[in-house]
């Protein structure tokens, strides 16, 4: 960063100071300049040198509480977790009213201790209710069930209205599907499939009175439609709830029939599932591998069948009265709606839990989803709502929000990066403008609402992803050169049309050997450099990765190509292994590893975990397509807003303060931080 100062805006802050006092305090300018510097460098992603002008600022106002605040914030991003704490300890202790850097550390003691492990799950209460009573509500006319998108919002099959209504996060009508012209003739569910081949997106509807079910497009429109009343094979009597499997498979329980049909997703009828002896009233249905789990309403237990339609067992007749809608969560949990109350069983264990009891509320629930905000949504059929939930320990604590990034280039257009999580550090999808309030001034009681704020970014837009391939120069590697090259130029034609794809060598040394902006055959070089060494520094050559993903603004993700199963004792003399994870976690860069050899080094496989990436065998069947789909779908935290602000800049002296409070439900959280504006004349 360049440190020249217009000599105007230097005789102005002299001449000012010289006005309003006899001498001037050459230690407090001088600490408060390389603050300013600390803090342009911080914005833009140079934590090191951050770090080093707080520091002189520091060494000559040492008791100065918001640059150890700000040193405290920069040792964070550059990884050093604990230092930062140390820095943040001091700012609380002499001024323990800040209520947001208090719940930050808070938050980050919580997952660095055994706070997740340890911490009890409580039961699930509402939170929030979307009641169609109420005149802001779309009239959600006996909503059966409801499905959860991965951007955090939701189709709701509205039954008696004949409509699936797309629901925002926040309850507002984002669009209102129907059957063309007409309705939808007593739709019951409404279920989002990808096809496992083509990649195509469609939404498939249950219509009870229609006796059918229809294939809609990702704009409504139908796309094709089969079933047909009657009982033969493929016909349909009152079909209800809908489930599909991994390999392209979509189960129906036929209510009229007293079975569940499996169909392919082009229509195509496979088979069907239970009889007299086996099911009374298949309502609710859902699948785990090759195991189908129906709900048998009348009967009032779990039915099990193979995805060939062989019965296996039944269970729940002890816990259960009338189950309707079930959903698998975590691969482990079966929940199920269960007349008002909403159960939990454990695969592994074999073991029920109560979630919620809503008896004192609710009529009759007949389907739930979990959101990926850790949300539980249940539907009340007859009361035309649809409950909101969240765990009592998630519903009084805080939010996790942290503003990582001022953009003030522009000023007064200034543009807010933040970072939006739940108090365990999952991102919050799906929200909203109205899910954020930012207010400004020079002082904390002067702070007032910004002027046209507006969200330019979220953590669900189809943002580019920028990659670092991150090459192993070790010698069990060099066996593997044929494959790494292939691999590179696949990630290349993958992800890097537009030239996003950056390489690093992991050598003695490890250093760029192609930018991003390279070419197919500058990446493909660069791959098969002869650097082979049997002491390579997988450290060094990570957060090398990260430091040139960080400054920018994109999704980020650092893919690692490794040979062997074990690192040296000393791989990570340099850097500690959790102080690279801190450091790549810290600014929203995933780890993803690709494994030539016949197994993944632990420390690999910590690093994937820490921030949220995984690994992938070269050598397995699908490839690296697995790969390139977890790269495209991956979500982070990051939201950008953008307003104009009213602040007196004052040439760029002045240091402006900036809080972001976020709201979801009942739940929120607060981030506090600061500018400066471009210096001019």
């Amino acid at each position: 960063m360049s440190r020249l100062i217009p000599c105007a805006v230097l005789l102005f802050a002299l001449g000012a100071a010289a006005a309003a006092a006899q001498s001037i305090d050459m230690a407090e300018a001088q600490a408060q300049e390389e603050f300013r510097w600390g803090v342009r460098a911080y914005h833009n992603g140079f934590f090191g040198d951050a770090i080093l002008s707080l520091e002189r600022s520091l060494a000559s106002k040492p008791q100065r509480v918001l640059t150890r605040l700000w040193l405290g914030n920069a040792l964070y991003r550059a990884g050093f977790v604990d230092a930062a704490l140390r820095e943040w300890a001091f700012v609380l202790e002499r001024e323990p009213g800040q209520g947001e850097l208090r719940s930050r550390v808070q938050n980050l003691n919580y997952r660095r201790g055994l706070g997740l492990e340890l911490e009890a799950p409580g039961p699930f209460v509402v939170a929030h209710q979307i009641d169609a009573a109420r005149p802001e509500i779309y009239p959600l006319t006996r909503p059966a069930t409801i499905h959860i998108r991965s951007d955090g919002s939701a189709y709701v099959a509205s039954f008696a209205s004949g409509e699936i209504v797309h629901l925002s996060v926040n309850a507002r009508t984002l669009r209102v599907l129907k059957a063309g012209v007409r309705r939808y003739e007593r739709p019951f569910d409404c279920l989002e499939v990808t096809d496992p081949v083509t990649g195509q997106r469609s939404l498939f509807v249950s219509e009870y009175g229609g006796n059918r079910i229809i294939r809609v497009g990702p704009e409504g429109q139908e796309l094709s439609r089969f079933g047909a009343p009657g009982s033969g094979p493929g016909m349909l009597l009152g079909p209800q709830y809908l489930a599909a499997d991994e390999r392209g498979y979509l189960y129906v329980s036929d209510w009229g029939n007293r079975r569940v049909s499996k169909f392919d997703l082009a229509g195509n009828f496979i088979l069907s599932m239970g009889d007299n002896r086996t099911l009374g009233t298949p309502s609710g249905v859902a699948v785990v591998g090759t195991r189908i789990y129906v709900s048998d309403h009348s009967r009032g237990r779990i039915v099990v069948f193979d995805d060939s339609g062989n019965y296996l067992e039944s269970f729940g007749e002890e816990r259960l009265s009338a189950p309707e809608g079930t959903v698998v969560v975590g691969g482990d949990s079966l929940l199920v709606a269960d007349r008002n109350r909403i159960l939990e069983y454990r695969l592994s264990t074999a073991t029920w839990d109560t979630l919620g009891d809503l008896s004192s509320e609710a009529g009759r629930l007949t389907h739930l989803a979990m959101s990926p905000n850790r949300e539980l949504y249940a539907v009340d059929f007859d009361k035309n709502r649809i409950y909101i939930l969240s765990r009592m320990s998630d519903l009084y604590s805080n939010l996790s929000v942290r503003i990582e990034r001022i953009d003030s280039t522009r000023f007064p257009e200034i543009t807010v990066e933040l970072s939006a999580e739940t108090r365990q550090g999952s991102p919050l999808v799906g929200l909203e403008a109205r899910n954020f309030i930012l207010t400004e001034g020079l002082e904390p009681a002067e702070l007032k609402p910004v002027v046209a704020q507006r969200l330019v970014r979220t953590n669900t837009d189809p943002a580019p992803l920028e990659a670092v391939l991150v090459v192993e120069k070790s010698i069990p590697m060099r066996g593997f050169e044929g494959e790494l090259a292939e691999a590179a130029e696949y990630l290349y034609r993958e992800l890097g049309q537009r030239r996003e794809l950056q390489v690093i060598s992991a050598g003695q040394q490890p250093r760029v050997v192609a930018p991003f902006g390279a070419t197919r055959l500058e990446v493909s070089r660069a791959v098969r450099e002869p650097e082979w060494s049997p002491r390579w520094n997988p450290d060094r050559a990570i957060r090398l990765a990260a430091t040139e993903l960080v400054p920018r603004v994109h999704r980020k993700a650092v893919v690692y190509a490794a040979a062997s199963g074990t690192f040296a004792d000393d791989a990570f003399a340099g850097h500690s292994l959790m102080e690279v994870a801190d450091y790549l976690k810290n600014n929203a860069v995933g780890f993803y590893v690709v494994y030539f050899g016949q197994e993944l080094a632990p420390e690999l496989a910590f690093l994937c975990a820490e921030t949220g990436g995984e690994a992938f065998a070269y050598h397995a069947p699908a490839g690296l397509d697995p790969l390139v789909a977890a790269l495209r779908s991956r979500v982070t935290s990051l939201y950008s807003l953008r307003y104009s602000s009213r602040a007196d800049a004052r040439f760029g002296l002045n240091y402006i303060q900036v809080r972001a409070e976020v709201v979801l439900h009942r739940k929120s959280g607060r981030a506090a931080a600061g500018y400066f504006a471009p210096l001019s004349d």
